[in-house]
């Protein structure tokens, strides 16, 4: 029994424009795939002897820590292959049990190529069908930074409602080239969204990151952190290029944003998962070290937020995480970069109080 459909399979690029006869022939040699949430499809700059594409599930593109997107396999974009969403400098992996259809490349070099037209290409996708596959159809809006953000990692857990009414509230400002948008160390008042133009991140040559910098193009956004966490900007942001920067005020960020990926849940609603040891599931402290030390609630972890930033990478996306409130800010800040970043992360908050580790207890009749 075939995998697809030859009605199923045209829905794909490049096989929407191969003749029929030859995708009939091609039809028969795909192979099915399972990915387990968190397993690697592509990694970075290596490359693969399939062309494979996304049936069902999620999965995240990533370059950097910063510039990462998911795609669901309903999403325009997974009716290419997986090798022209990433590039050779990403890596692809899957954000829940993922199915995969995948064809040897060698299948493609036995096709008789009398029966080909010449103008027929077998490789990657062209720039025009690369170009609609990301286009937002919206006539009023630049669909170059529009399509890049609706398909950020931030949006998948914001209401279309939402969006629209971030959309209709973002104020442009005009910045010339070599111009700084914000300098380390200020607090956050605004979330920042590239429109046009480009704009780079300059990280602290003291932080995680030694000072490299990053560029971000349309589409791109930043701002965020300091925002959730009521912190100082941990780097600087300047413009490369003249460009046009879309703003909202922090009041609107956290109504519209904030609060659909800082998800709650009350910790006596959860007690009996968190009263017992489970690899599935994982109570997260974020605080320093010294302070989960004075006391702390049992079975959690210590990850230290500055640390959390560096190990996202490292930690399972199957399992789900409880990040307690002792953290404050944060605690919240915790919870939305796991979830911007795919992870099932909750913030804990207290009803009935947990049992404490490393805390002095009061003693029987006190």
């Amino acid at each position: 029994m075939s995998l697809l459909t030859l009605d199923q399979l045209v829905t794909f690029s490049p096989f929407n424009a191969m003749p029929e006869a030859q995708a009939k022939k091609i039809l028969p040699r795909a192979e099915a795939v399972f990915y387990e949430a968190g397993g690697t499809i592509l990694r970075k700059n290596q490359p693969s002897d399939y062309l494979q594409y996304l049936l069902s599930g999620s999965i995240e593109v990533r370059s950097s820590f910063f510039e990462r997107f998911n795609i669901e396999h309903n999403d325009k974009r997974a009716s290419l292959p997986l090798q022209d969403m990433a590039g050779a400098d990403a890596q692809i992996t899957a954000r829940t049990r993922c199915r995969v259809m995948r064809f040897k490349a060698s299948e493609f070099e036995s096709l008789d190529s009398s029966s080909v037209p010449p103008d027929y290409k077998l490789d990657t996708a062209t720039d025009e069908q690369l170009d609609s596959a990301y286009m937002v159809e919206d006539a009023n809006l630049d669909a170059d930074w529009m399509s890049g953000f609706l398909h950020s990692p931030l949006v998948n857990h914001v209401s279309a409602r939402d969006i629209q009414l971030l959309l209709a509230q973002i104020e442009d400002i005009n910045f010339s080239a070599g111009s700084t948008v914000v300098k380390a160390g200020e607090y956050g008042d605004y979330f920042y969204i590239v429109k046009k133009g480009l704009a780079v991140v300059k990280t602290d040559p003291r932080g995680p990151y030694k000072g490299k910098e990053f560029s971000l193009m349309p589409g791109s956004y930043f701002g965020e952190e300091a925002l959730v966490g009521n912190t100082i900007r941990n780097a600087e942001i300047y413009m490369e290029t003249a460009g046009v920067l879309g703003r909202v005020d922090q009041a609107t960020f956290n109504r519209l944003i904030r609060d659909s990926l800082v998800v709650k849940t009350r910790a006596d609603k959860v007690a009996g998962i968190l009263s017992e040891p489970s690899e599935h599931n994982i109570i997260l402290d974020v605080r320093l070290y010294p302070e989960y030390r004075r006391g702390h609630r049992q079975n959690s972890r210590n990850i230290p937020l500055v640390a959390l930033r560096e190990r996202l990478d490292q930690l399972d996306i199957a399992k789900h995480y409880y990040i307690t409130p002792e953290g404050g800010p944060r605690s919240e800040l915790a919870t939305f970069l796991m979830r911007q970043a795919g992870f099932n992360a909750v913030l804990l908050q207290d009803g009935e109080p947990l049992p404490q580790d490393g805390a002095r207890q009061p003693k029987a009749g006190s």
